[in-house]
């Protein structure tokens, strides 16, 4: 297998950017749709004092990542001074990148540890986030938003934004995963769901992605239901951000979440949503 020449990290043969560090592969560049000419006018891009290596994809990748301070200055002159470069390139994708970056890197100057002007940033990433895919799917470059680095670098920001805002996540993107709330401490299991499930299982309940009508901010993993040929885990959803209260009780149960996986070699969970499939698991319950 193929090595990241920037840091050393094993790199998947199909993988266009590294995990690690996010740089190029193999001198691999997105496949981004050209600029109009109009756009990339090289006489316009130097009258905003930007310069036309923006226009490199590959360059200005490295740049988001290494100098994004940098990077937000030429995309803020790039979105005022040239707003019809956003018909064909994916400026608000390098602007993930580039808030991405520098959110992580005020966090590590911090301790690790989200003050408010990380938790700013990880929000304004947050809310640029859904304008990058739009971007990326407008330029034809959607499997851009596909790569490794690109999911590390939103689950990285979520679990920053989950710590010190909890729900953020939600309310910026509509969906979530547990698995920010569990980085926040914010998620029990049951020694039998412990007992039940295998590391494996439990990490892709922990990813699987929860669009609820309200705010998710905590959550138990309360039973596991055998059925036949099949296994159900239940999920208690919580608006609060405990699932337990000062007293040692319960909060309030908002919601469930009931997961649905089949014994069979590769299979993956899925939500339960038909009447039907849900009250057979509350009939295995009361059995």
């Amino acid at each position: 297998m193929p090595f990241c020449a920037q840091c050393g990290t094993q790199a998947n043969p199909e993988a266009k950017f590294c995990s690690g560090c996010g740089q190029p592969l193999g001198g691999a560049r997105p496949t981004l749709v050209a600029p109009s000419e109009k756009a990339t006018d090289s006489a316009r891009l130097e009258a905003l004092e930007i310069g036309p290596e923006i226009m490199d994809t590959e360059t200005f990748f490295g740049l988001c990542q290494n100098e994004p301070d940098e990077a937000l200055i030429k995309i803020s002159k790039l979105e005022a001074g040239l707003p019809e470069l956003g018909e064909a390139y994916p400026v608000p994708f390098f602007k993930f990148l580039a808030l991405s970056r520098k959110a992580l890197i005020a966090c590590e100057l911090n301790g690790g540890e989200p003050d408010a002007n990380v938790l700013a940033l990880c929000g304004e990433c947050l809310r640029t986030y859904p304008r990058a895919k739009s971007a990326a799917k407008a330029a034809d470059a959607d499997e851009m938003m596909q790569e490794p680095f690109m999911k590390s670098s939103l689950d990285a920001v979520a679990v920053l934004a989950e710590k010190g805002d909890p729900g953020r996540v939600q309310e910026s993107l509509a969906e979530t995963k547990l698995m920010y709330a569990m980085m926040a401490n914010r998620v029990d299991m049951s020694n039998a769901v412990k007992a039940a499930l295998t590391s494996e299982e439990l990490l892709e309940a922990l990813e699987f992605p929860v669009a609820e009508p309200f705010i998710v901010r905590a959550a138990l993993f309360a039973r596991v239901v055998n059925l036949s040929n099949a296994k159900v885990l239940s999920i208690m959803l919580y608006e609060q951000t405990d699932v337990w209260g000062p007293s040692e009780q319960m909060n309030p149960i908002k919601g469930q979440l009931h997961l649905k996986k089949d014994d069979t070699v590769g299979s993956h969970w899925r939500q339960l949503s038909s009447t039907a499939e849900i009250n057979e698991v509350l009939q295995a319950i009361s059995e």
